[in-house]
C-alpha cells in the first residue's frame, strides 16, 4: 500500500470570491486568513465579534497532487480526519463524498477517479450557521 500525505500547502478562498490565498492543512480558516494578513487575531480585544462573518461564508480548500502509476481498478482511498464540519469532497471536479461530523474520520473511494499525472483535491466547507437556519426553518 502506498500512502500519499496531503498535509501541507494548500490554497483557500471564499466561494463568493475569486482570489486564492495560501493555506496550511491541518489548520483552520482563521489561521489561514491571519497568515495572509486578511484578518486580525480573533482572540485579541473584540475582534471575535467583528469576524463573525467567517462562519457565515462558504470556503474552498484546494491542492494538486501527483499519483503513482497503478491499475485503474486499484483500490484507492482518500482518508480525511477533522473535516469541520459540513464538507463536500471533490477530486478532479467530481464529488466523491460528503462529511458532516468533524469528530470522526472519513474514507472516500477514489477507484477509477484519478488521473495518471496531476490530480486536484477540492474540499468545500458550507456554513454551519446557514445549515442550522435552514434546518430550523424546515422544522418550524
Amino acid at each position: 500500500m502506498k500512502l500519499i500525505d496531503l498535509n501541507g500547502s494548500w490554497r483557500v478562498r471564499a466561494v463568493s470570491k475569486k482570489k486564492w490565498v495560501p493555506a496550511s492543512v491541518p489548520g483552520s480558516i482563521h489561521t489561514d486568513l491571519m497568515a495572509a494578513g486578511l484578518i486580525p487575531d480573533p482572540f485579541l480585544r473584540d475582534h471575535e465579534a467583528d469576524l463573525q462573518w467567517i462562519g457565515r461564508e462558504r470556503w474552498v480548500y484546494e491542492r494538486e497532487f501527483d499519483t503513482p502509476r497503478c491499475s485503474p481498478q486499484a483500490d484507492v482511498v482518500l482518508r480525511c480526519d477533522g473535516l469541520d464540519t459540513l464538507a463536500t469532497v471533490m477530486v478532479n471536479g467530481e464529488v466523491v463524498g460528503h462529511a458532516d461530523n468533524m469528530h470522526r474520520g472519513w474514507r472516500f473511494d477514489l477507484r477509477g477517479r484519478l488521473r495518471e499525472d496531476v490530480n486536484t483535491l477540492t474540499i468545500r466547507f458550507d456554513s454551519p450557521l446557514d445549515y442550522l437556519a435552514q434546518r430550523q426553518a424546515a422544522h418550524a
